[in-house]
């Protein structure tokens, strides 16, 4: 896998529609959540989790964790992204800041699934 496909898929990560149109929002939530699993099972190999690592796309997985309105409040785009985000982990744990290692990987995926499922966002 080349630095440029995982590129692209960082770019499919950040989808959005450009309307307030039901199916447009559909369709970014199935973009997103395709990209993350493709990263996810690209990343079983170490050299493609290393490019991705570099190309920051934690920061963007954490961020639709995170964030329900960047995901559409898709639950099944944060599934995508908590699998992403732990196969990444798991190849380079450093690359992740101890609070969400805490909240996002360490528990089982279904504890971390509620966690950030239920979490309303902060306007700090």
């Amino acid at each position: 896998m080349s630095k440029k496909g995982i590129e692209q898929l960082l770019l499919l990560l950040g989808e959005k529609p450009s309307s307030s149109s039901p199916s447009e929002g559909a369709a970014c939530e199935r973009v997103q959540q395709k990209a993350a699993v493709t990263l996810a099972r690209l990343s079983r190999d170490p050299d493609v989790a290393q490019t991705a690592i570099q190309l920051q796309t934690i920061p963007r997985l954490i961020e639709l964790c995170r964030a329900p309105a960047e995901r559409n409040s898709s639950d099944s785009v944060l599934v995508a992204c908590l699998a992403a985000l732990r196969r990444l982990a798991a190849g380079c744990p450093e690359s992740i800041d101890d609070t969400d290692h805490e909240q996002l990987i360490k528990p089982r995926l279904v504890d971390s699934f509620l966690l950030c499922s239920n979490m309303e966002e902060s306007f700090v």
